[in-house]
């Protein structure tokens, strides 16, 4: 398309030769064709920018990854606090003992310190069994 207003003359002469003979003029955007040079410098810019922003994502996936590293122990902690807090109860390694009792047919379980932690409803073999009642061996009588 390459059609140029009198191409016999000087650019500068033939700026003002279009600004004289115009009917009228705007200032706007348009496009214009590229030479093969300017075609060649932008698909090299094209190919640095791509080398380029590889590097970046390369930086951005180690940013992220040390901010996981970071991030997963405390948000592991906050889990554990939080359900804590809502529960009102935390976990803890410790010894139980149970103490049955058979009136109320409970399992009362009491940790290291004496405070009653849990009860429970006794299981069938925990349960005691009748008791025989013997009878008490009869008194001599020496009256």
């Amino acid at each position: 398309m390459a059609k140029i207003f009198m191409p016999e003359v000087d650019p500068k002469n033939r700026l003002r030769l279009l600004q004289d003979n115009c009917d009228s003029h705007e200032q706007t955007t348009y496009l214009k064709d590229l030479t093969q040079e300017e075609l060649d410098a932008k698909r090299e810019t094209i190919c640095n920018n791509a080398i380029a922003v590889s590097g970046l994502d390369e930086d951005l996936k180690a940013a992220k990854d040390n901010y996981k590293a970071k991030s997963a122990p405390l948000k592991e902690e906050s889990k554990i606090l939080l359900s804590e807090v809502r529960t009102r109860r935390t976990k803890v390694n410790g010894t139980l003992y149970n103490i049955a009792d058979h009136e109320s047919n409970m399992m009362e379980q009491y940790d290291e310190n004496g405070e009653l932690v849990a009860t429970r409803r006794l299981k069938a073999e925990e349960k005691q069994g009748r008791l025989k009642v013997v009878p008490a061996p009869a008194k001599a009588v020496n009256e």
